[in-house]
């Protein structure tokens, strides 16, 4: 019966809106990162790069490379709004923005890796069946109906981040604490209309709680035909005030985009011209591209739940330690400042001398560092690297690590006695962090 509902023809005028939804999208958020100069900021400006481990081999181009990229992925945008050579277009897209997004963890962002997640879905499914250059050029594509599968694969895609979203959220600082909300909202205060309103005590723990709830349960109240009006209201009204309060670029944009995919079929039949005549049996049996492309996206969903759940592996809190934070969506949960320095030492000479990691990092890259372990480990082998080819072959470097975090005083962060040149990023960090006080 299951498969039967799920093989059943829906109009594909849903996936063809939602092609264009998201090249739009796409385009528009490429041309303000340009606008804003951010591409010399981050991938031109910085000496050094925070590369993912068995991705070092992921640089800047030379030159200007990095304008080329950016001006290339921008015509992608354009090819996928238009539906010219959508497959290639796409998966050039997925390959060209993850490539952006391995340069430096310091410019990780969750959105950043939801796009890179569902451009690389969206290669397989046939959003180029509608609405598109492609359809126009060849015959095989002029199909009116897809099966149902397709729209229930992306609305299961971001359902997860929500539903992700929430259940990071169930952490004692954010329901017990209020925390980040409540450090947050304290400095904004001075906003016109809310400002008033968020000096109550009760008001951060407020959002906290409501905010868990939304991501938890919204998915499934955008999924049941009754609730979904309401439902999508809570969306826009829920990312909207993310977006004036919170400085976090065009995320909420996305998911308030990505969650129209959750619109019946029904609704986006009225908006075409031509609405298909979609019969009422389901499809035959599938070719067997389709059953290995099915079968390929109930494998990628199924790590896309584990993914979020990985952090259970290790000891610690994962606040504290980040040790299976990113890819997660743990998404407004910590507040974190930090400051580092590093101690050389040479035990053939027995000099010592300190360096100030701010002589080779960017402000952002200084900021970010500091409050990330595996950032401060990475730096400190690259330090280590660098003195051993200026003649110091057995240098040890210890870190002086201070963090503060979601509202605590600033403490002790690495184990001051560590060699961190003796430290593999496999290695548990509670065995060169200090415990969270």
């Amino acid at each position: 019966m299951n498969t039967l509902r799920f093989n059943r023809p829906v109009d594909n005028a849903i996936l063809g809106v939602f092609r264009i939804f998201f090249g739009s999208l796409m385009l528009v958020s490429l041309v303000r990162f340009a606008a804003k100069g951010w591409i010399k900021d981050l991938y031109l400006t910085p000496k050094f790069f925070f590369t993912f481990e068995g991705f070092h081999w992921v640089q800047p181009l030379p030159g200007n490379g990095m304008y080329w990229l950016f001006g290339g992925l921008m015509v992608l945008c354009g090819c996928i709004i238009l539906g010219l050579f959508y497959r290639l277009s796409m998966g050039l897209f997925f390959l060209g923005f993850t490539y952006v997004e391995l340069i430096d963890k310091t410019n990780y962002l969750n959105h950043y890796y939801f796009i890179s997640v569902l451009s690389f879905l969206l290669i397989f499914f046939p959003l180029h069946h509608r609405f598109s250059l492609d359809r126009q050029w060849f015959a095989q594509l002029r199909q009116q109906t897809v099966p149902f599968w397709y729209v229930a694969a992306l609305r299961c895609q971001i359902g997860l981040v929500y539903f992700f979203a929430g259940v990071a959220k169930l952490k004692y600082d954010w329901l017990v604490h209020a925390e980040p909300l409540k450090t947050w909202l304290a400095v904004r205060t001075n906003y016109p209309l809310v400002g008033a309103w968020l000096q109550y005590d009760w008001v951060p723990y407020l959002m906290s709680w409501a905010g868990a709830l939304f991501d938890l349960s919204i998915a499934f109240l955008l999924a049941w035909r009754v609730s979904r009006p309401v439902a999508y209201g809570l969306v826009v009204v829920f990312h909207l005030l993310t977006w004036l309060l919170f400085n976090i670029g065009i995320f909420p944009w996305v998911m308030m985009v990505s969650a129209t995919v959750f619109f019946s079929t029904g609704f986006y039949q009225k908006l075409c011209s031509s609405p298909a005549l979609v019969p009422d049996r389901p499809f035959p049996a599938l070719p067997w591209r389709t059953r290995l492309i099915k079968g390929f996206v109930a494998f990628f969903l199924i790590v896309q739940c584990l993914l979020p759940l990985r952090h259970w592996l290790y000891k610690g809190d994962v606040l504290w330690t980040e040790e299976g934070f990113r890819f997660a969506w743990n998404v407004m949960l910590i507040e974190k400042t930090g400051l580092v320095s590093f101690m050389a030492y040479d035990p053939q000479t027995q000099q010592q001398w300190e360096i100030l990691p701010g002589k080779m990092l960017t402000p952002l890259q200084e900021k970010m560092m500091a409050t990330q372990p595996d950032m401060i480990l990475q730096l400190a082998h690259h330090l280590g690297e660098q003195l051993k080819q200026e003649g110091h072959p057995k240098i040890q470097i210890r870190a002086k690590s201070y963090l503060a975090f979601n509202g605590r005083k600033s403490q002790p962060y690495i184990r001051p006695e560590v060699d961190l040149m003796q430290i593999k990023w496999q290695q548990p960090r509670n065995e060169w962090l200090l415990p969270l006080l």
